[in-house]
């Protein structure tokens, strides 16, 4: 994000996955990525990436070696990928709360919760699981990521002009993201935890 805002010379290269990004930053044809949380971990631990950063506000438990992005000068650089439930419009409240509630109480299981937060996932609190909580959320994602995706010069299915001016002209890629509310590890070969916000909204 702070690369793309910047305009400092790096830029953001798509790729189908995130498997294919990191076989090439492993192989050395990428220079860094951000990466998800339960992927990025591990490559860390056996060695075949280094950690630069978890992108979130908190350490995560799975790697708390890991500074945080905020920790290491750069608050605000988060990027959390999260989990919603969602319902066509006009769906029945009766409905919209059932699934709710069944969802909530299945995170709240003990089993459930010990196998989310083992993937390093960390899961909402009830107040952040309701379709109020979720209706007003959504809207802030899209506006905080809209000012990163703006600012980086994109437009739906079009890459930016200063992508165009370079593609083909480097040796090999020097970033990769995604623009969505992103994966999270920063590595160099990093990791945000993972949001399960079970809120179902019609």
């Amino acid at each position: 994000m702070t690369a793309m805002t910047n305009h400092d010379g790096r830029y953001n290269l798509p790729y189908r996955g995130e498997g294919p990004a990191q076989e090439d930053l492993i192989a050395g044809r990428l220079d860094y990525m951000c990466s998800t949380i339960q992927t990025g971990a591990l490559l860390a631990k056996q060695g075949l990436v280094k950690a630069i950063a978890a992108m979130s506000p908190r350490r995560v438990g799975i790697i708390p070696d890991l500074p945080t992005t905020g920790e290491q000068g750069l608050p605000g650089v988060e990027a959390s990928v999260w989990d919603a439930y969602f319902l066509p419009p006009g769906a029945p409240g009766t409905i919209v709360r059932t699934l709710n509630k069944a969802i909530s109480e299945a995170l709240d299981d003990p089993a459930v919760h010990r196998q989310l937060k083992d993937l390093g996932l960390e899961i909402a609190p009830p107040d952040e699981r309701t379709p109020e909580y979720l209706a007003k959320f959504v809207p802030e994602e899209i506006a905080r990521w809209s000012k990163v995706v703006r600012a980086a010069g994109f437009t739906p299915n079009k890459p930016s002009s200063r992508l165009r001016e370079r593609r083909g002209k480097l040796p090999h890629a020097h970033h990769y993201s995604s623009i969505v509310p992103a994966p999270g590890v920063a590595m160099t070969g990093a990791s945000s935890v993972r949001r399960n916000i079970s809120s179902v909204s019609s």
